[in-house]
């Protein structure tokens, strides 16, 4: 979890491991993480673009999102 000593991000629940400590998930860290249906985007993150991975309608930029995919 954060605030946990880590050798490697995959150490890390959030996947990012700084100065040998596992850091939370952010909407602008490169990774597909914490609450996000795509890397940095959708979930408590900003709307996704066209092509990217979705749960709900509000995840996509478009307001549709169809079979997991925003449209």
């Amino acid at each position: 979890g954060t605030g946990k000593v880590c050798a490697a991000s995959a150490d890390c629940q959030s996947g990012v491991c700084s100065a040998g400590i596992c850091q939370p998930a952010t909407c602008t860290d490169s990774i597909k993480n914490g609450s996000e249906t795509d890397t940095d985007c959708g979930g408590i993150c900003g709307a996704c673009g066209t092509g990217k991975a979705c749960l709900a309608s509000t995840d996509c930029l478009s307001g549709t999102c169809n079979a997991g995919v925003c449209q």
